[in-house]
């Protein structure tokens, strides 16, 4: 998969060599600045399927043909952006977008950025919960330690077949093992406990020992006839 670039108001600057150009990026805490000045890099370099790293030295991007491609992840403070930029001819394209749960596909936790890219995790949840919905749902594919179960203590817990299901009202979690350490969870929350869902959610991604899935605003087809039972008819 793609490396990808991480932007924070700590590692706010990537340098690129790019052939004999060099450029520097530079996140100021709102968007990107970019120049032909060689400023000192330090960035947050994210590889899917390895891990997540502070930098201090030029990135090469990507090249096909003549046009060199990287991707930009900025965290903002309650949200965060993708900058897709290509570099051609001299001549640079940036396409802003905000940033979504696929970019969180791959995530391992490994590597001396761990705790930053946390960051990216918070904000990425944030762009969701932006939205006004009257129903929140998260479908995780995880890599994460038993111990995770934990976090649902407080809730009543019922387990049908394969499926363990912990729930209140306008919340339930459907959690099914599929591997060791391997676990699909669909979670599912009414517009009133949001920031049971931001909570949740944000501590089982933060957990994860990898990433294989995460999508909002989709739940897994086999526990879809089960939520009826723990979600108020309001809202069916």
């Amino acid at each position: 998969m793609i490396p990808k670039i991480v932007l924070t108001r700590k590692y706010n600057t990537l340098t690129i060599s790019n052939g004999n150009d060099k450029l520097s990026i530079n996140f100021d805490g709102k968007g990107l600045n970019i120049t032909q000045h060689n400023l000192n890099a330090r960035y947050i370099l994210y590889i899917p399927y390895s891990g997540v790293y502070v930098k201090n030295c030029d990135f090469t991007p990507l090249k096909h043909n003549s046009t060199s491609y990287v991707q930009v992840i900025t965290v903002h403070s309650n949200y965060s952006l993708t900058y897709d930029i290509q570099l051609s001819s001299g001549k640079i394209s940036l396409v802003k977008h905000l940033t979504s749960e696929e970019m969180l596909r791959g995530f391992v936790s490994n590597g001396n950025a761990v705790q930053e890219f946390h960051q990216v995790i918070r904000a990425i949840i944030h762009n969701y919960l932006n939205m006004s919905t009257p129903i929140y749902t998260a479908y995780l594919k995880l890599s994460i330690d038993d111990e995770f179960m934990r976090i649902f203590e407080e809730l009543k817990c019922k387990v049908l077949k394969n499926i363990i299901i912990f729930y209140s009202a306008g919340f339930s979690v459907f959690i099914k093992r599929v591997g060791i350490k391997r676990f699909n969870l669909s979670i599912s929350s009414t517009s009133a406990y949001i920031d049971k869902f931001r909570s949740i959610v944000t501590e089982l991604l933060r957990s994860a020992l990898i990433i294989h899935d995460v999508r909002f605003g989709r739940i897994n087809n086999d526990v879809k006839i089960l939520l009826d039972l723990y979600l108020p008819c309001t809202i069916k």
